[in-house]
């Protein structure tokens, strides 16, 4: 069975206790047998994709990895759907489209359907 397991951030090196928790939690699903897809982003990050990274840990926490890296359109979007907000002087909900925009939503709809 699949699990697919979003991260905004680069756990890898786990430096951070939120790091070594994610990591934790991925080894252990991998342990009762679960394939685990790590998905995350460069759009909302502190800690910067550095690809390749480590081999070894990657393949103790995950069985794939995919990090999805903002379009053009993506781009755009957010500039606007930032000034949007700015505009009508209102905080976005965390289900906006500021955190997931289009591309991203199809970019998990397509990993979705990998096999």
């Amino acid at each position: 069975m699949k699990v697919l397991v979003f991260y905004p951030h680069n756990p890898f090196p786990p430096k951070t206790g939120s790091h070594r928790r994610f990591t934790g939690i991925c080894m252990g699903l991998k342990s009762m047998g679960f394939q685990v897809f790590f998905l995350s982003s460069t759009l909302n990050t502190d800690t910067k994709w550095n690809l390749p990274i480590d081999k070894d840990l990657k393949n103790k926490a995950a069985d794939r990895l995919f990090v999805y890296t903002p379009n053009l359109f993506d781009r755009q979007y957010l500039k606007f759907a930032h000034r949007y907000y700015g505009y009508l002087k209102k905080i976005p909900a965390l289900s906006s489209d500021l955190l997931c925009p289009p591309g991203m939503r199809s970019w998990f709809s397509k990993i979705l359907d990998y096999n």
